[in-house]
């Protein structure tokens, strides 16, 4: 079951940071998010980071993602949750969004594309 889940998020992520293409709805909205256990939302958090970084193998040009991965690479997945956490709590009106946005938008706001 997890690992069908991963796979169908891995398979929405493409899309992602594209302004101009539709983004697939998410698995889960930033309250659904909210309610799950401490456990349940790192295993989340970890499956959208996977995916982003999978991200280049299936469409999004490497050198896009390349300020990604040179940001989180030394990161831990309690430190992107923590980043996580923190812009949701600071984001209310996000809450009923796709958490892969929210995910995604959390972490470019700690690493800006340079």
């Amino acid at each position: 079951m997890v690992r069908t889940f991963f796979l169908i998020l891995v398979l929405c992520l493409p899309t992602i940071g594209h302004a101009d293409v539709y983004i697939d709805p998410a698995f889960t909205s930033g309250n659904r998010y909210q309610s799950l256990t401490s456990a349940e939302q790192m295993g989340y958090v970890a499956g959208v980071v996977d995916g982003l970084k999978l991200a280049p193998t299936l469409s999004a040009d490497k050198a896009d993602m390349n300020w990604f991965r040179t940001c989180i690479d030394d990161m831990v997945a309690t430190q992107i949750k923590a980043i996580v956490d923190k812009f949701l709590a600071e984001n209310p009106a996000r809450w009923h969004q796709g958490m892969h946005t929210t995910i995604y938008a959390s972490l470019v706001g700690v690493c800006p594309r340079s």
